[in-house]
């Protein structure tokens, strides 16, 4: 995998397992129909305590694999690579704001990507990270910088990648 895609949320929401597969492959961003593991039933659906799932949205490709993070020790290291991401960049006002966001952090979903995804997986990647960062009031931090649930760049990195 080549990039990795950090939610990182204020607000303690849950995030049931049906509700982020409907974002992801069934509001139509995708050109092609989404196959999840493991799937979608009723059994899962109403699931908030999913710990990972991969979207294969293009057969024979490498799928997109997406973890959720409680509030533990996981999370706390997530947290403290990001922390160290952050403190990298020059002192700011900005800057501490986003420290602290992060030191408020409840939960968070890590998204992992593989190299090259075509326009229409952007698209529902843009779509699925600004919901949910709504949602439970979160920051995105990708291999460019930190976005807002707008979906628009807070923070650039001074030097690229996370």
């Amino acid at each position: 995998m080549a990039n990795r895609i950090y939610l990182i949320c204020a607000k303690s929401t849950p995030i049931a397992y049906g509700q982020i597969i409907d974002q992801m492959g069934h509001m139509g961003f995708l050109d092609n129909p989404a196959r999840f593991e493991p799937e979608l039933n009723k059994d899962n659906k109403d699931n908030a305590h999913w710990s990972a799932f991969e979207l294969h949205y293009r057969p024979d490709v490498e799928p997109i694999t997406v973890e959720q993070i409680g509030d533990g020790g996981e999370l706390q290291t997530v947290i403290a690579e990001l922390r160290e991401k952050l403190d990298d960049e020059s002192a700011s006002p900005l800057r501490m704001s986003l420290s602290g966001r992060l030191s408020a952090a409840t939960q968070g979903l890590i998204l992992q990507l593989p190299d090259a995804l075509p326009d229409d997986v952007w698209e529902m990647l843009d779509a699925t990270e600004g919901y949910f960062a709504k949602v439970c009031n979160g920051l995105i931090f990708s291999h460019e910088g930190v976005f807002d649930s707008n979906l628009q760049l807070v923070l650039r990195w001074s030097k690229p990648g996370i």
